[in-house]
């Protein structure tokens, strides 16, 4: 039988869950606001503040010690984000880029 003690301590804190990231970095000690230390577990790279987009960029490009699933991982979510923001985008006469108004509306403008 589980007690109201077991129960608090399993539920979760709320907010936004940890990156999947860091099944593949070390997390280090906290930075900032959301931001740690971070080492790459393949080949022990180390960032001052590891920034989840850079970490990714890291294991899709410049990791040489990563596996190749590990690296497809990050490729496709780099591919996956450029994507979104390429698709907020649009090309109008004389090969002008304007924002649509959903990217407009998401800046504030």
């Amino acid at each position: 039988m589980t007690s109201t003690l077991d129960l608090e301590k399993n539920k979760s804190k709320g907010g936004r869950p940890p990156s999947s990231i860091w099944k593949d970095a070390i997390r280090g000690n906290p930075v900032s606001s959301g931001k740690y230390h971070a080492t790459c577990k393949s080949c022990n790279f180390s960032w001052s503040q590891g920034n989840i987009s850079k970490l990714e960029e890291h294991f899709a490009n410049y990791c040489s010690e990563a596996p190749g699933s590990i690296v497809r991982k990050y490729l496709n979510k780099i591919l996956e984000r450029e994507d979104k923001v390429n698709k907020k985008r649009k090309i109008v006469g004389n090969n002008q880029l304007t924002m649509t108004k959903v990217a407009c509306r998401n800046l504030g403008v």
